[in-house]
């Protein structure tokens, strides 16, 4: 790969070489894929030389470049070839926890709270003003009954942070052994903290409103039926009444959710083995009678990039699907699913959103 990339690089800066043309086959229509870390790597001063693979394919490729990446900016994707989303990569410790266990979650084994690990205030990074709100209010929660929330800033160690995390468990562990995992919007409206949730069998709770734009998958995955979704507006002004709605939903409820997410979970789950240079998932299935579920998520990728080269369509937010009789759009539109001024009705119930909330489904 580090050959090719070279021989990419090369042809791309030779002198006369047209941009997007150089080195490759005569034909016009024949389109390029490739799967990306984040988008940020197109553009990033500082990002490490050995890492600086997406603006050299960007520069070899042009047009011809069809991209899928964990994530983009707000307001993008910023570069052109940027055409879909894919899953982040699974905690390594989630991940072989659940290979350990078969591939299944054991939901007995959880506590009936919700869990958060990570900073509260964040850097100077994605759009500011909305980025820290939801993280900020997290704090509320700290110390609170039935809500283990552990936050640092970005300038501290993990051990000066609010809640004391040094005497409690992991990231990877606290996600393992709760019923709901609280997922705020990060650099931008998304986070791998949603993908680690669900491979945990930890329900999300997401206060991102644009989050939808960035899920992965939409044709294949119902996500609306497997997350909580909270407009962030309304978590800022009462978290400790979002909270408390959470752990009030009913038992039936949250069996729902569970049993979707496990609908789901191999369809976004990357690392289905312990190391690259282990048998394929698929050898072991026949195995001593073994039947752990494999990844989907590479068919699934290709699926839509092959479907999205030959149809030429390149728009993020557009359906892949044509819509059925009683569908809800939001379901595969991108672009018309945004949690903002909404009140989800199990919010409702609980009078959390106020008199001035509007109540959807």
């Amino acid at each position: 790969a580090g050959r090719r990339l070279d021989a990419m690089r090369a042809a791309a800066n030779a002198p006369g070489a047209k941009k997007g043309t150089a080195s490759l086959p005569a034909r016009d229509d024949k389109k390029f894929l490739f799967m990306l870390p984040s988008e940020w790597m197109f553009g990033k001063e500082d990002v490490a030389e050995g890492l600086k693979v997406s603006a050299a394919v960007e520069k070899a490729l042009g047009g011809r470049l069809m991209t899928a990446v964990t994530d983009f900016d707000d307001g993008g994707p910023n570069v052109a070839s940027v055409v879909a989303t894919v899953p982040f990569a699974t905690h390594s410790s989630v991940a072989a926890a659940l290979r350990s266990a078969g591939g299944k979650v054991d939901y007995h084994t959880k506590k009936r709270g919700t869990f958060f690990k990570g900073t509260g205030v964040r850097g100077l990074e994605g759009s500011l003003g909305r980025l820290t709100e939801a993280r900020v209010a997290l704090e509320a929660l700290v110390g609170e009954k039935g809500h283990d929330v552990f936050l640092s800033s970005d300038d501290e160690t993990s051990d000066d942070a609010t809640g004391s995390r040094k005497s409690h468990g992991g990231y990877a562990e606290g996600m393992l052994s709760s019923t709901f995992c609280w997922v705020p919007r990060g650099d931008n409206p998304t986070s791998r903290r949603i993908f680690d949730a669900v491979a945990a069998g930890c329900i999300p709770v997401v206060v991102s409103d644009d989050i939808a734009r960035y899920l992965p998958f939409r044709w294949a995955v119902d996500w609306r039926a497997m997350i909580l979704q909270v407009p962030e507006a309304i978590f800022a002004a009462d978290p400790k009444g979002v909270a408390a709605a959470v752990l009030a939903l009913p038992d039936a409820v949250v069996d729902a959710l569970r049993a979707r997410m496990d609908a789901a979970r191999y369809k976004l789950l990357w690392n289905d083995r312990a190391a690259p240079t282990d048998p394929p998932c698929e050898a072991n299935r026949g195995n001593r009678g073994k039947k752990t579920p494999c990844s989907e998520a590479p068919r699934l990728y290709m699926d839509e990039m092959l479907f999205r080269a030959a149809t030429g369509n390149a728009e993020p937010d557009a359906p892949l699907c044509e819509r059925r009789e009683g569908d809800d759009a939001r379901f595969l539109d991108g672009s018309a699913w945004n949690a903002q001024g909404s009140c989800p009705p199990w919010l409702a119930m609980r009078g959390v959103c106020g008199e001035k909330a509007e109540t959807k489904s």
